[in-house]
């Protein structure tokens, strides 16, 4: 009798295996709101002194999708980078870009030289 009660031992359990521990890879740096209006305004600011065509073609969608940019700025949170970036665009970029083109067209006028 002492047989049949003698408890049998269960199964050993199957173990997993650890994985192999890599190095954490460092994440890519997402480039925020902010940073990318920065540079949409930085280049519609200086693309009128190259010509002044460019204000149309190039400065006015740049600096409406610098403005866009401080606006989702803001609304994820980065305030600061944000406000600095409306200020930018409405206070430096924008301006600039106008007199870049205006200047231009008066510097030409005085020294006669022609459109391009």
């Amino acid at each position: 009798m002492e047989a049949t009660r003698r408890m049998e031992t269960p199964p050993p359990a199957i173990v997993n295996q650890a994985q192999p521990v890599s190095a954490p890879r460092p994440e890519k740096r997402k480039n925020s709101p902010a940073a990318i209006g920065g540079v949409c305004a930085l280049i519609a600011a200086f693309a009128p002194l190259a010509a002044p065509v460019l204000l149309f073609l190039l400065s006015l969608p740049l600096l409406a999708a610098a403005f866009i940019f401080a606006i989702i700025a803001l609304v994820r949170g980065r305030v600061a980078g944000g406000i600095i970036l409306l200020i930018a665009v409405v206070g430096l970029a924008g301006p600039m870009a106008f007199v870049a083109t205006v200047g231009d067209q008066t510097r030409r006028a005085i020294f006669g030289l022609s459109p391009i």
